[in-house]
């Protein structure tokens, strides 16, 4: 059997795995969503507001390291997509014109 070889050499399906890409995080737990959410109880006043702001901070850094982690698994799944589908689809014309070709000599024999 002969492998097909692929024009594009960005096509190549297991090209990412040599990537330093650092693995994509576990999505919060829904207890951990709840809790993003939750307000620190602290009396009202600067002291409560600071306590809030900081609170609000890291959790939108977590959020954003969160999100270009989503978007790098996101490309690598797209990219995957694409070489997979570009595979089946050579496949596919391959063993078209095979089968095409088996038909062609059969109808020579008979």
């Amino acid at each position: 059997m002969s492998r097909i070889k692929l024009e594009n050499q960005d096509d190549d399906l297991y090209g990412d795995l040599e990537d330093n890409i650092t693995p994509p995080t576990p999505s919060p737990s829904l207890s951990s969503e709840i809790r993003v959410n939750d307000k620190v109880k602290v009396p009202p006043g600067p002291r409560a507001r600071q306590i809030n702001i900081q609170h609000e901070r890291e959790e939108i850094q977590i959020l954003k390291q969160q999100v270009e982690s989503l978007k790098k698994e996101n490309n690598a799944l797209k990219k995957n997509m694409g070489i997979l589908y570009r595979s089946a689809k050579l496949e596919l014309d391959r063993k078209d014109a095979r089968t095409k070709r088996l038909e062609e000599e059969l109808k020579m024999r008979a």
